[in-house]
């Protein structure tokens, strides 16, 4: 937590004797020339054109770490709250970024007090001296705490102030960095489901390795909405929260890692299961596949039914699509694409709530998904059953073609009604669909259409 109470930590710090005294140096002499109470911060020239620090490049913060304005203002604003002395952050250029005297911000430290590191800087006041700490973080000096006008002999304030702002430091790293690897596995399978990545490109498979993603494994692509769960960022309550960034940002975090230790004990399928977030509201597994393969997606889709049901309330009623196994990690794309759709559109015919596949679509499956190869894929894979038996094939396209009739298709097919009967409810077994109902008709049609296209094509 970022919010620290200054009573604790001054009662750790008077655990610890000096820390000048632990480093083997003597306390820095006093001038003896008297001067004005309290001095100003001593600066050299202003800044010209200084602009507030931003955070860099997204790997910027595991390579080194300096003082940004948003950690100095927050030193400055915590310190500040319980030290009565004007207090002054600069970057280990001597630039102050931040101070509760508005005029020496965007100015320069001299250059001996910036690089020096000493720990006390005297003043002309006999009782009072300048106190300018060094702020290190894995042992790397990244700012300077100025603190004006404290009694010299108070080294135990100014420890505590340093120690303080350092606390500060330490915390809002680990506040960006936890969550880097998370943030780089979401991006990573992102650009993975949705074809961004090359098969031949050999930092794929090795960057997935630091990620702990194996893409050896099997896998089916399952997608869930989250977009008006607490976890959010699209949570029209959490935007307008008065609460601090840095809060609110924590807050999202954990509500991530709490979704996904939720669904690690609902849908508790696989080890090597792998969740992420795609975007601001698609939350993705990318299911460790078993086989029989080509029925894999119906048994992921029964455990995140199960998992939706237990995020179900009143005020949201989530829903997920699943799609079919394809050979290989580059398959992932294509089941990404069978999910999204099977999301989207099985929504939109049956409402919210479930887990969709494909397969529960039925004609809106050929009519509307975006690939025609996977439309021609499902063709073949409704027929696969029935591709050594010629006299099914023969039966399904003239029963179609006799508008399911079965006097007419028996006729012409020139055998009797018990058998077209018996033909027809072995069509049923084989491919699931009962061609004489209409709508699981028209799915066999479309299928028998594709599978005469691909072979006209050949």
């Amino acid at each position: 937590m970022l919010d620290v109470d200054p009573a604790s930590l001054l009662r750790q710090l008077q655990r610890f004797p000096d820390p000048r005294r632990r480093q083997g140096r003597r306390p820095a002499r006093r001038n003896q020339v008297s001067a004005a109470r309290r001095r100003p911060l001593k600066c050299r020239v202003p800044a010209k054109n200084v602009g507030t620090q931003t955070a860099g490049t997204a790997y910027a913060m595991t390579q080194g770490v300096d003082i940004r304005s948003d950690m100095a203002q927050r030193i400055v604003e915590r310190v500040g709250a319980n030290v009565d002395r004007t207090v002054s952050v600069a970057d280990p250029q001597g630039l102050v970024l931040a101070s509760t005297n508005q005029a020496v911000v965007h100015t320069y430290l001299l250059p001996n007090e910036h690089s020096s590191g000493a720990a006390v800087a005297a003043t002309d006041d006999d009782s009072e001296c300048r106190h300018v700490l060094p702020l290190v973080y894995a042992d790397q000096l990244v700012g300077t705490l100025v603190l004006e006008a404290t009694p010299a002999s108070d080294h135990q304030m100014a420890g505590m102030a340093k120690m303080l702002a350092e606390l500060i430091v330490h915390q809002m790293v680990v506040i960006e960095e936890l969550p880097r690897q998370a943030r780089l596995r979401d991006q990573f399978v992102g650009d993975l489901v949705r074809g961004r990545l090359r098969d031949a490109d050999p930092l794929v498979e090795q960057t997935a390795a630091v990620l702990g993603i194996d893409l050896d494994l099997p896998r089916v692509v399952a997608v869930m909405d989250v977009g008006l769960l607490p976890t959010s960022s699209r949570n029209p309550q959490q935007a307008t929260s008065s609460l601090p960034s840095v809060t609110r940002a924590l807050r999202l975090e954990q509500g991530h890692v709490n979704l996904v230790d939720h669904a690690r004990r609902i849908i508790a399928h696989h080890a090597e299961d792998v969740y992420a977030f795609v975007g601001e509201h698609r939350f993705v597994l990318l299911a460790v596949a078993d086989e029989p393969f080509a029925t894999t997606h119906q048994r992921v889709a029964l455990r995140v039914r199960s998992f939706l049901h237990a995020l179900e309330s009143d005020q949201y009623v989530p829903s997920a699509g699943v799609g079919h196994y394809y050979s290989a990690w580059t398959g992932l794309t294509r089941s990404w694409v069978d999910a999204a759709f099977a999301l989207e559109t099985g929504t939109r015919l049956h409402g919210a709530g479930g887990a969709y596949c494909r397969d529960d679509l039925g004609l809106a499956d050929f009519i509307w998904h975006p690939e025609r190869a996977t439309k021609a894929e499902r063709g073949r894979r409704l027929l696969a059953t029935m591709n050594d038996d010629e006299d099914l094939l023969a039966t399904l396209q003239i029963f179609l073609a006799a508008d399911l009739s079965p006097s007419a298709a028996a006729e012409q097919l020139h055998i009797h009604r018990h058998t077209l009967t018996y033909r027809l409810n072995k069509i049923h077994r084989l491919t699931g669909l009962d061609p004489c109902t209409f709508l699981d008709a028209v799915q066999l049609h479309a299928a028998l259409l594709l599978r005469r296209i691909d072979r006209s094509a050949t």
